[in-house]
């Protein structure tokens, strides 16, 4: 598998068993051969009975679409949302139900392309720094690492805060050579739609620090480190919000 992601792919198959499973098989394979990002999109039901069918090491995401409203206005009967599952008279009025899901996927659509401009960081690479713990490399306009050790968002590069407090009673910050740097200012940068509140200013300071510490509390999700890779995911819904993999 590459060791960075290539791209964003979305599959929303028809809800049947011959078109799932094949789709699933397929999105599998280009995630693990072609290192593609994969967002599986289905009705709820479908969803759930696909979630024990992947692998662990998988980031696929599982997207769900309600059906039940759609079903409805159709004389579906509760839980029609697979072909396999109903009865020989009723597939045709199914297939005649499933325009009504347009709506819902453009909305999911348009939230997953927010998503990914927010989350630009399918191109993680692990940073060779001199760091003791695990600091990702994040590929903005300009790099920021994405820090397991750091208490606090940093940067050095005033041009970054959309707007700043200076005050020189800020503390000390020491990095993980043992160095130190005076902050002296605190403000807001935002990269790209992710917006960083709380970030010090650190004149002189060469890199731009992401504190996981700051970024859970703030966002509510969930940072997990692998040896040569890492993955973000809404505390919720264990969705994938973000990956990235040693280059």
């Amino acid at each position: 598998m590459e060791s960075s992601r290539k791209g964003n792919i979305v599959i929303f198959p028809f809800m049947a068993q011959g078109h799932i499973i094949p789709f699933l098989a397929l999105a599998l394979k280009l995630e693990q051969e072609r290192g593609f990002a994969i967002s599986f999109v289905n009705t709820t039901q479908n969803i759930n009975k696909l979630r024990s069918s992947l692998p662990p090491r998988s980031a696929i995401r599982l997207l769900e679409i309600p059906f039940d409203a759609a079903a409805e206005h159709y004389g579906l009967p509760p839980g029609s949302e697979n072909m396999e599952s109903l009865p020989v008279h009723l597939p045709f009025r199914f297939i005649q139900s499933s325009p009504s899901l347009k709506p819902a996927f453009k909305r999911l659509l348009t939230s997953l392309v927010d998503d990914w401009m927010k989350w630009n960081i399918i191109m993680l690479k692990v940073a060779r720094t001199n760091l003791s713990h695990t600091a990702l490399a994040l590929k903005f306009d300009s790099s920021w690492i994405l820090d397991s050790g750091a208490t606090d968002h940093i940067s050095g590069n005033l041009s970054f805060f959309s707007n700043i407090e200076f005050s020189y009673s800020l503390p000390d910050v020491t990095f993980g050579d043992g160095s130190k740097g005076k902050a002296i200012g605190i403000g807001k940068v935002t990269i790209h739609s992710l917006s960083l509140s709380n970030v010090l200013y650190i004149p002189g300071c060469h890199f731009n620090l992401i504190s996981v510490n700051q970024l859970t509390h703030s966002l509510n999700c969930l940072v997990t480190f692998s040896s040569d890779s890492m993955i973000i995911q809404n505390r919720q819904t264990k969705g994938t919000i973000g990956v990235g993999y040693e280059s």
